[in-house]
């Protein structure tokens, strides 16, 4: 991940991941870009077979005051770029996914820990359809985004 501006020796992965998110948010703001972050509750590895859909993708539960930074990302502009920063301590996946939207130069960080010890079957999905997504919702379910990434080893480097 991005170097940090502040001292992350001695902490935990995840606090790691979120001063990273926002030290890579402050990059870009003073590139002129509009950035928010948005740190997730929840993150979940979902296969096709885990719901009542075919979905499949990294699932993101954000808290309600994130609604207003996707859903004004989501409906006002395409990702036109994707980035996806990791790292793994044990069996968590932290991420750090970056949507940018060059011609708005709006650009949305969201933060998340996958337990890999789940995450076969996404893997195999992933794999099989060449593709990965990205879910926001709410943590009663409510569907805020979805986002298209066509290279899931982004996500997993096993599948590189």
């Amino acid at each position: 991940m991005a170097n940090a501006t502040e001292s992350t020796e001695t902490a935990s992965p995840w606090e790691r991941t979120l001063t990273e998110m926002r030290a890579l948010a402050a990059e870009r703001r003073a590139e002129g870009w509009t950035a928010a972050t948005v740190q997730a509750g929840d993150t979940t590895p979902e296969p096709p077979s885990a719901g009542e859909s075919d979905r499949f993708g990294i699932v993101y539960t954000v808290p309600n005051d994130s609604v207003d930074a996707i859903r004004s990302f989501s409906d006002d502009g395409s990702v036109d770029e994707y980035t996806v920063y990791r790292r793994t301590a044990g069996s968590t996946l932290f991420l750090v996914t970056e949507l940018a939207d060059h011609d708005s130069r709006a650009v949305l960080f969201i933060a998340g820990a996958v337990n890999l010890d789940y995450a076969d079957k996404l893997k195999t999905a992933a794999a099989a359809a060449g593709k990965m997504y990205t879910h926001v919702q709410l943590l009663d379910w409510t569907h805020l985004a979805s986002f298209r990434h066509d290279d899931p080893s982004a996500f997993f480097e096993s599948l590189g």
